[in-house]
Parts: C-alpha cells; structure tokens; sequence
C-alpha cells in the first residue's frame, strides 16, 4: 500500500493532469452559429426546435465545432399562449435542471454504468428555451414515425422506460419529485385544447368512418360518436391518482419521434445498442400504464404488439422490478405482473383514445394532420384536424382489427 505521503502526491499529480484537460478542452471563444431545422415538419407540434453548429476556439488554442439543440416557444401567439397555458416549457425546463440531473447525481451514487436515458443539459432561458447536446453527433436518430418500432426497438424501448420509471420512485422518496410540481396528464387535462384533440379526434373519426368505411362500420361509429359525447369524463375518472398503488413520473408523450436510438456499426439500423428520450414538457405523476398504453398503442407496429402483448409486458415488468431493487427500494407497492396486466386493463379506455385521436395525428404521412392553433378556437371542436388521416388504407387496416376487439370488451 502506498504511504500517505505518496497518496498524496498522486492526489496532486492527478489534479494538475485532469485541471489542464478541463482547461484545454473548455469553451475560450465562440467564432460563429450556423442555425439549421433540427425537425421535420409534421415531427414536433409543440416547439420550435433548431440545431446550432457552433465554431469555437478551445483552451488549447483548437478550433471545432460543436452542436447543440436549441428549443425555443414558437413566434405564434396562440402557440405560445398554448404552452404557456399548460406549462409545458416550465415543466420541460424542471425536468433537465432539477430532476433528471439528480437522476445522473443518482446513477453516480449507485454505480449504475448503464448509460443515461436523457441528453445532456446545456442550459435555458427562463421560461422559453432550453439548450442541450446533439444526439445526432453521438450517431442517435430516431425511426421513421410512419414505420413505428418493430421488435428489437420496442423491447429496448419499453425495458428503458421501467427503468425511468424505477428511478423516478427514488426521486420521489429522496424528495427531488414533488408530484404537485407536475400539472396533470396532458391529453386527459380536461381542458381546451385538449377536449378539442380528443373529442374533436373521436367526433372525426366517427364521421369519416361513416362515410367511407364501407356500411359494415356503421353502428361502430355511432358507438364512437355515443362514446364522444363521455369520453372526458371517462377520462378525468381515469387520471385520479391512487396512493395505494405504484405511481410514477411519466413521460408524458412517449413516442417514436421522441425516442432516439444508437446502432451497432456492424448491425446497421437492424439493432439498436443504446437509447436516449427527448421532449420532457408533458411528464406527470401518476399510474404508469398511461406511458405504457401511450407507447403500445403509439409507437409499436400492432402486429407486434398484437403477438407480443404479454412478453412486452413481462420485459416492463422485469426491468421495473430489476431497477428498484438496484437502487434498494423495498415497499409493498411494487407490482406483481398480474397487477401490472390488471392495471392495464383498468386503464384500457385510454388505449382506445390514443388509436383515435392521437395515432392517426403522429402515423399519418401527411405533415398537416393538426393544427394547434385551431384547437385553442372556440367552436367546432373538429375544426384542427385534418380529416384525411383517418382515410389512410394502413390507419383503417388496423384500426379495423383493434375496434373489433374494443366493441367485444365493451370499452366502446
């Protein structure tokens, strides 16, 4: 063993060694910006979002470019007054500066080497823009919205969404989450825009399925159109939190855009070895089947999740429990994999609404499936839809098996 004396003069050593990389590694200057869109149109209803290549000169004198999202409110007036409404910029600018960097404090803490499941915070502007590291210059990208995840990307997807949710039960306990910090669930809010996307969703849907789905798919549609006429109360009856059971923080919008994969240079984009969540403005505190049902019924080709509906929920289950027990945390709370289905089953009418009103919006290949400033108008509440995203052959493909099955359950 080395003496105290020559512990100390590693100590030194080391500290001279890492000051001097910190120092010739950190930002001396800024030489110029180069702004580009980070998004394609159709991808983010809900910010601008821009990627800046940004020239600088390092303390060694170096110059490189470094990339960097920059996600600002939008220019329009009632875009604006629709997140601010709802807090969706406070709540995304909570997430990166106060909880997800505990989460990081956390993984040090517990030697979790796993790699972390969020990019990396650069800094914000109070309440209307946030910087943060380009995934893109770390080879993550995201899989074509309209082509969903297939197997090896949903199993890594929803094994990294337990172990979110696992980590949000320590944040809760050490006192970091305070779930009253968090407005409720964004798309059963019960308000404005939101009655407008789900009712107007439903309203829309029965309609076009009225007209142009051929006259076997008449009566359900006018259980679609009966359905409307209660859905937000079905769904204000769905939010309440119970303290009984395992609650969470949600992502809120956990979806293929705001999921971004990493490849195997060997395997192409066949298997991804990493992965990173983006968008934290719509997290909330609450069951965790919401984010579950939301990414089932969003993300995943259905005919996996049709196949595979049980071992999805096995692999959630499994790296929910995997990742409490890691970070020590013992409760009788902690869901056996029946309550996890059960729990499910019980929120099932959300399901119904994500295949209604929210995937034909993000599956859709049109770039124009809804317009946010007309669902902050008052009137008809079908006014911000664009009703072609409900006559799409592959949206009706599926929808035809799924409401098959929600007609014989009696969700509809």
């Amino acid at each position: 063993m080395n003496s105290a004396k020559e512990q100390l003069e590693e100590m030194g050593w080391l500290e001279v060694m890492l000051r001097k990389h910190s120092r010739e590694n950190s930002v001396a200057k800024v030489v110029r910006v180069e702004i580009e869109p980070a998004v394609a149109k159709g991808e983010n209803y809900a910010s601008v979002v821009t990627r800046a290549k940004v020239h600088i000169v390092i303390g060694s004198g170096r110059r490189t470019v470094k990339s960097v999202i920059i996600k600002r409110l939008p220019e329009k007036e009632l875009y604006s007054k629709f997140l601010e409404e709802y807090s969706l910029f406070k709540t995304e600018t909570k997430m990166y500066a106060d909880v997800l960097s505990e989460m990081e404090y956390l993984m040090l803490e517990k030697g979790d080497m796993d790699e972390k499941l969020w990019p990396e915070y650069v800094g914000h502007k109070a309440y209307d823009t946030i910087i943060f590291n380009d995934l893109r210059e770390m080879n993550y990208s995201v899989v074509d919205r309209k082509e969903m995840l297939d197997e090896a990307h949903g199993y890594l997807a929803i094994r990294s969404l337990a172990r979110f949710h696992a980590m949000s039960v320590i944040m809760r306990i050490r006192g970091i989450i305070n779930p009253t910090d968090f407005a409720p669930m964004f798309f059963i809010s019960n308000t404005k825009a939101t009655n407008n996307l789900i009712k107007g969703g439903m309203k829309l849907l029965a309609r076009v399925m009225k007209d142009s789905w051929g006259p076997e798919w008449i009566d359900t549609a006018e259980r679609i159109a009966n359905a409307e006429a209660t859905c937000c109360d079905k769904l204000e009856e769905l939010r309440q939190v119970d303290d009984q059971k395992l609650n969470v923080l949600n992502h809120g919008d956990f979806w293929t855009s705001n999921i971004l994969f990493k490849y195997s240079p060997c395997s192409g984009h066949d298997y991804p070895i990493g992965i990173r969540f983006v968008d934290f403005q719509m997290c909330h505190w609450n069951s965790y089947a919401f984010d579950v049902i939301h990414f089932l019924y969003v993300s995943l080709q259905y005919e996996l999740r049709l196949s595979q509906y049980e071992k999805l929920i096995e692999a959630y289950h499994e790296s929910l429990l995997f990742t409490l027990k890691f970070y020590d945390y013992d409760s009788e709370k902690i869901p056996s994999l029946q309550d996890v289905f059960d729990e499910l089953q019980q929120k099932s009418f959300y399901a119904f609404i994500c295949l209604a009103a929210i995937l034909p919006v993000v599956s859709t290949p049109a770039t124009n499936a809804l317009d946010l400033e007309k669902l902050m108008l008052d009137g008809d509440d079908v006014i911000g839809h664009n009703p072609e995203i409900y006559r799409y052959d592959v949206y009706k493909r599926r929808m035809k098996i799924e409401l098959t099955q929600f007609v014989r359950d009696g969700i509809i």
